[in-house]
């Protein structure tokens, strides 16, 4: 929606029916299939930061596969679902993840009174 109404903005006098269909996604249609395979190549490519971020790494992942031209098109809840399903097929269950490390607090040199 807010591609069309983008398009039409920069378009007011004149626009091209199919040149506005394409800008707004009209007639494009994302199969979970295609999905899986744009996550799972995601994922392929960036394991080894993931294995280190952890679940940490998915909103980042999620805003990717919003950007990616294509998969902006797709269901957004199925997308979610499916970049969560492989975060938690690589990691597994995110309840059973370790606690992240605490953050040490800086502790000011003790001063004496001498």
């Amino acid at each position: 929606m807010v591609a069309a109404v983008d398009y039409l903005k920069g378009h007011d006098k004149m626009w091209v029916e199919a040149d506005f269909e394409n800008a707004s996604g009209i007639g494009i249609t994302v199969t979970e299939g295609e999905i899986k395979n744009i996550v799972s190549a995601y994922m392929s490519t960036n394991k080894d930061k993931i294995l280190e971020e952890k679940y940490l790494a998915v909103p980042l992942a999620l805003k990717e596969m919003a950007a990616n031209p294509y998969l902006k098109w797709a269901d957004p809840r199925l997308r979610a679902e499916i970049v969560n399903k492989e975060f938690e097929d690589l990691l597994g269950p995110k309840d059973k993840q370790p606690a992240a490390p605490a953050k040490k607090k800086k502790v000011p040199p003790h001063r004496g009174m001498g």
